[in-house]
């Protein structure tokens, strides 16, 4: 292969540097932030609890009822099994993240809204991690 072709196949030096710098910052923002934010750091350790938290805030901000039904059916079945979720459901319901409560409509449908609680430590965290302007990491996280 060219000399040419070699150097457009890799990425620029710039790039590279960039990258690393992303990775270090996420990976150094994990330890620091769930040192502060408790319950944030249990939802943030697995996928399931990835997924549910984004949803869940999603719904939350949107102001839209979130179903018990509906959240199980959007995080795939890949990730955990609809018994698995449930569980966790009821557990981040314990652990004061979520409520669950009847929809007025329909006794038998449960609707998930985050706690205040929640909401308050979830958007402390937000307001670190990034800035209003371009959704750009704010804070320097130090390497550990």
């Amino acid at each position: 292969m060219p000399a040419k072709k070699i150097k457009k196949a890799l990425p620029s030096l710039k790039k590279v540097n960039m990258n690393l710098k992303r990775t270090s910052y996420l990976f150094n923002e994990f330890f620091v932030t769930s040192t502060k934010y408790k319950t944030l750091a249990n939802l943030r350790r697995d996928g399931k609890g990835w997924l549910l938290m984004n949803k869940l805030m999603e719904y939350h901000y949107a102001q839209k009822e979130l179903h018990v039904e509906d959240l199980v059916t959007m995080i795939p079945s890949k990730v955990c099994s609809r018994a698995t979720l449930l569980s966790y459901i009821t557990g981040c319901e314990v652990r004061k993240v979520l409520t669950k409560t009847s929809s007025p409509h329909d006794k038998r449908i449960k609707i998930v809204k985050p706690t205040p609680q929640f909401v308050d430590e979830f958007e402390r965290w937000s307001e670190e991690f990034y800035s209003d302007d371009n959704w750009e990491m704010k804070t320097d996280y130090k390497k550990l």
